[in-house]
């Protein structure tokens, strides 16, 4: 039985966790802005709408699932083998971003309203570098379905961590093949960390 973990233990180490991924986010994201990079896109992106609401699942839902394992998870086991994954998406996806610079061409945007004006912030603050694979999808796809097999409330960290992954196309923050990406790499890392199978078990 796996011994538990206090919820200051777990805040510290979400706090530790979330700030090299800031640091790793924020750190590549300018090495991209000064280097030539890859544009990201298909002519699947073209038929997917542009939906600006869905900037509100794109952040709260993301914080969401980054916040629902320091209330949800006392388990020092699975709360270990939760950051172990956390941190290799981290670290593996900077890796790529710096091997493998790409952007994301995004549409124009007035600013009419809360929501586009909320968005454009969101632009400012992450601008269209970083694009392949989507961490929002790797980080949410595999805290989703980790969680789901793992926690309480099973059904709604892999809800939100769908909506998410949607949510990434509908803001056009990422296209079809970053999504793609996201979610091979969370594929991976499961299989890595993870002993248990890796797709939900439907049948519970």
């Amino acid at each position: 039985m796996s011994t538990r973990i206090s919820l200051g233990q777990r805040l510290m180490a979400a706090l530790g966790i979330y700030f090299v991924l800031a640091v790793m986010y924020i750190s590549t994201n300018v090495w991209t802005m000064y280097r030539s990079s890859f544009l990201v896109h298909t002519p699947i992106d073209d038929y997917i709408p542009f939906m600006p609401h869905s900037v509100y699942i794109y952040v709260f839902g993301y914080l969401l699932l980054l916040l629902y394992p320091i209330f949800f998870i006392d388990g020092k086991d699975i709360f270990a083998t939760l950051v172990k994954g956390i941190l290799w998406i981290t670290v593996t996806t900077g890796i790529i971003y710096i091997v493998f610079p790409t952007s994301m061409s995004r549409p124009d945007l007035p600013v009419v309203d809360q929501t586009t004006y909320f968005l454009e912030i969101l632009h400012k603050i992450d601008p269209p570098h970083n694009s392949f694979p989507s961490l929002h999808v790797s980080l949410a796809t595999y805290i989703g379905v980790y969680l789901h097999k793992n926690a309480l409330l099973k059904n709604y960290p892999l809800a939100v961590a769908l909506l998410v992954n949607l949510s990434t196309l509908l803001t056009k923050q990422h296209a079809i093949i970053d999504v793609i990406g996201g979610l091979l790499h969370s594929y991976v890392t499961l299989r890595i960390f993870d002993n248990s199978d890796v797709l939900p078990n439907t049948n519970t």
